[in-house]
């Protein structure tokens, strides 16, 4: 009997060893894997993103936004600092006219990409703040649907980023018509 249990006990605790290594192994969920946002997939994510509102994904829809307006927030500081930076190289009187004109286009380049991302993040921050409206929290919509308002352009068209945020806003907040 002892070697009956001595033999099949290891072999029982290799397979329940094995069984945790696999599951350990499992990719993770979709819903629950993170969203890796980088220049190269940008559009595709933020289109996933919509997509994933209109499906009624809201938490799928809200992990991808939330890693977008990341991703184009980082990005706008990092391009804030690397424009500060050639803008006093470009006034340094000891750097070379062929540096200077090679600094002016990176800053042209700078000003355009700056523009696109700043967009990015506004309807970001308005599909966010949308998000959090369907589930619920007030609170946290109210706060992207104002960073939304700051970060794109005014708009009276009803279709814009900017008034659908405006009036989203107000009806979160039950001002609906107040202005």
């Amino acid at each position: 009997m002892v070697l009956i249990a001595a033999l099949i006990w290891p072999h029982s605790v290799h397979g329940a060893q094995q069984k945790a290594k696999r599951q350990a192994a499992a990719p993770a969920s979709p819903s629950s894997a993170p969203v890796e946002v980088t220049d190269l997939n940008l559009l595709e994510s933020f289109k996933a993103g919509q997509d994933q509102l209109k499906k009624g994904r809201t938490d799928d829809a809200l992990r991808i936004f939330h890693a977008i307006y990341s991703y184009a927030g980082d990005s706008l500081k990092l391009m804030a600092c690397v424009r500060e930076a050639y803008e006093k190289a470009q006034n340094d009187p000891s750097m070379a006219q062929n540096q200077k004109e090679t600094l002016y286009l990176r800053l042209q380049r700078i000003s355009a990409l700056s523009a696109g991302y700043t967009k990015l993040k506004g309807e970001s921050a308005y599909n966010l703040g949308l998000a959090y409206s369907k589930k619920g929290n007030a609170a946290q919509a109210r706060g992207y649907l104002l960073e939304a308002c700051r970060a794109t352009p005014f708009s009276l068209d009803p279709d814009s980023v900017w008034m659908k945020s405006k009036n989203l806003f107000l009806s979160i907040s039950n001002l609906d018509g107040e202005f």
